[in-house]
């Protein structure tokens, strides 16, 4: 029998097939004119009263049905054996699909090949990308969290980073790792390994050159640190707050951060102080205090809501003017 799609089927039988098997091989291995089995084994197995291991063993140890099939890539027929009806099946399901057809397997072997180079062409890109990024420091492009996260990711692995983050974060809050991480990724600074069925991260790579900068990632200084004024004929303090940006869940804190003070600071018992904070760049606040007796002779109320109207424009004007010079 033969098609465009199968070709030169021949059933070959052991030299010691007895003639007892012979019939049942034969209605085993029987084909229509579409290359579909007339007998199911089923039916062969009541018919000879056999099991399905006695079947299977008697058609493998006595049978094998070779065929050759056509593949449209290459156009040319490569040559297939059977020993079961299950096996001739899977190998000829892409003949029965309009959705699919039948590669031989030197075809395979070029596909993957070239994939393969592809592969390997796309990974040169990425490592010059990832270069690039290293020189250019591209970890200055992300935010306190981010650098603290990539400077994790080069000292744990992914399940490591998963559970110290998880732990932290809590579950609502996962997603901020996996944003984190994604914007790690688009600066080239690491490279997320992704399941194809879910695209859910499995696992992270980096160059080793990265290792090299790591401390220079971990110890970030810009908006962490707050430098201190102070005016010794007010007495008056004024320091920067610091956002938080590690802040992830509603028990962090919102500012937090490092301050040094050059030298020695005394905040007097009973004297009562003035306070006042702006908002600035970054969200970071600025805090300024001092005595209120060296603005004016405070009156009795305490709030300054309750102070007079003068007065009270006076502050308002100082801090104003003070804010401008922050």
């Amino acid at each position: 029998m033969e098609n465009q799609k199968i070709a030169n089927v021949q059933l070959q039988l052991s030299e010691n097939c007895s003639e007892e098997n012979l019939q049942l091989i034969s209605t085993y291995w029987k084909l229509n004119e579409d290359f579909r089995f007339e007998t199911k084994p089923r039916l062969i197995k009541t018919s000879f009263n056999l099991d399905q291991t006695e079947l299977n063993k008697l058609i493998s140890q006595n049978s094998t049905l070779s065929f050759f099939i056509h593949c449209q890539k290459c156009n040319s027929y490569e040559k297939q054996d059977s020993k079961s009806q299950t096996n001739f099946l899977t190998k000829t399901s892409s003949l029965h699909s309009d959705y699919s057809t039948y590669e031989c397997l030197h075809c395979e072997n070029l596909k993957r090949e070239q994939i393969q180079l592809e592969q390997e062409k796309k990974r040169r890109e990425l490592r010059l990308d990832f270069d690039k990024a290293i020189d250019n420091k591209n970890w200055k492009n992300l935010s306190n969290f981010e650098k603290i996260l990539l400077g994790h990711s080069l000292e744990m692995d992914f399940n490591q980073l998963k559970k110290f983050y998880g732990s932290k974060l809590g579950q609502s809050q996962f997603i901020t790792f996996i944003k984190a991480l994604e914007n790690i990724e688009k600066q080239n600074l690491l490279f997320l390994k992704r399941n194809s069925w879910d695209n859910y991260i499995t696992n992270y790579e980096y160059l080793e050159k990265l290792l090299q900068h790591k401390d220079e990632i971990y110890f970030i200084k810009e908006n962490s640190e707050s430098s201190v004024v102070i005016d010794k004929e007010t007495n008056e303090i004024k320091f920067k707050l610091t956002i938080n940006e590690y802040k992830k869940t509603p028990d962090s804190p919102l500012y937090s951060g490092l301050v040094t003070f050059n030298e020695r600071i005394v905040i007097e018992p009973g004297v009562e102080y003035t306070f006042a904070q702006w908002e600035r760049a970054y969200n970071n606040l600025y805090l300024t205090l001092i005595p209120t007796s060296n603005l004016y002779t405070p009156p009795t109320q305490k709030p300054l809501s309750r102070l007079p109207i003068s007065m009270r424009e006076g502050i308002q004007r100082f801090f104003n003017n003070l804010g401008k010079n922050l």
